[in-house]
């Protein structure tokens, strides 16, 4: 009798070790499971953070972009503007020297 209540006792025993190290596993994987939920959520305040930064760069781009298109649009048409002045100079200053040379002898 004494065997089988010896036998048990150290059935017993396997058991509690058993059972106290799926508690300690059971305690690593929770701890795991909070280091990752702490991880994500970091990842997640990062991504958000980034989305920010890089919306505020793009606005910034394009109003870089903007002011680019209207520097040139504003040079083209000073450029045009001077073109026309000098054409039209050019062609009065011509219909002048036309006008004045002309005489008709009768």
């Amino acid at each position: 009798m004494e065997s089988k209540l010896g036998a048990t006792r150290r059935e017993v025993e396997e058991v509690k070790d058993i059972m106290l190290d799926n508690i300690n596993k059971e305690d690593e994987r929770k701890e795991k499971v909070e280091d990752l939920e702490q991880r994500a959520a970091q990842l997640l305040n990062k991504a958000q953070s980034f989305r920010k930064l890089t919306k505020q760069v793009k606005q910034k781009k394009q109003k870089e972009n903007l002011k680019s298109k209207a520097g040139l649009i504003a040079v083209v048409t000073l450029l045009a503007v001077v073109i026309i002045i000098v054409v039209a100079v050019m062609l009065s200053r011509n219909s002048q020297s036309n006008g004045t040379f002309t005489t008709e002898h009768p």
